[in-house]
């Protein structure tokens, strides 16, 4: 966020913990730049229908207890033709069944959230596991599609023959 505010951007930030808020605004402060970061849930936002020119959401949709509104929100916020850059692990990677990338448990991003909550917090011990069920591809795209998201490819892929994919 401070980095697209050093650039010009009129960058706004949200996160649902209230000391990210302060600790984003002292790191502006710090660097003397302008951002607004606030406080609240990407499933419930506060900001006006078309407001932004793009939307970055890097590793938040499985944090999120209902995917669909955050989806449906973000899609809200940004204005027809702007630019959505989302992306969430891969559910099922190879690389997070060897340890998932909150937890380092191996095994757990397949499994429901409520199953992997228990197996982290009851069976392995950990204070708390805050990560819902990992969303899938497919399922992010269609949803994205639905909401009249036109898709393109993620770098270094190329566009299959069915239509347009990537995140």
């Amino acid at each position: 966020l401070v980095a697209l505010g050093q650039l010009g951007a009129d960058a706004v930030g949200l996160d649902v913990d209230t000391k990210a808020v302060a600790a984003t605004q002292l790191r502006a402060n710090g660097y003397q730049t302008q951002v607004r970061a606030e406080v609240g849930t990407a499933s419930e936002m506060s900001f006006s229908t078309n407001e932004f020119d793009i939307v970055v959401s890097f590793d938040v949709l499985e944090h999120v207890p209902d995917k669909l509104a955050m989806l449906h929100e973000t899609v809200r916020v940004l204005r027809p033709g702007g630019i959505l850059m989302l992306s969430a692990p891969n559910r099922f990677g190879l690389k997070l069944l060897a340890g998932d990338p909150h937890y380092n448990r191996m095994g757990i991003t397949p499994l429901p959230g409520s199953v992997a909550r228990w197996w982290v917090t009851e069976f392995r011990g950990e204070i708390e596991y805050d990560v819902e069920t990992l969303p899938t591809r497919s399922w992010t795209e269609r949803q994205l599609i639905r909401r009249g998201i036109q898709l393109l490819p993620a770098p270094g892929e190329s566009l299959p023959p069915q239509g347009l994919r990537g995140l």
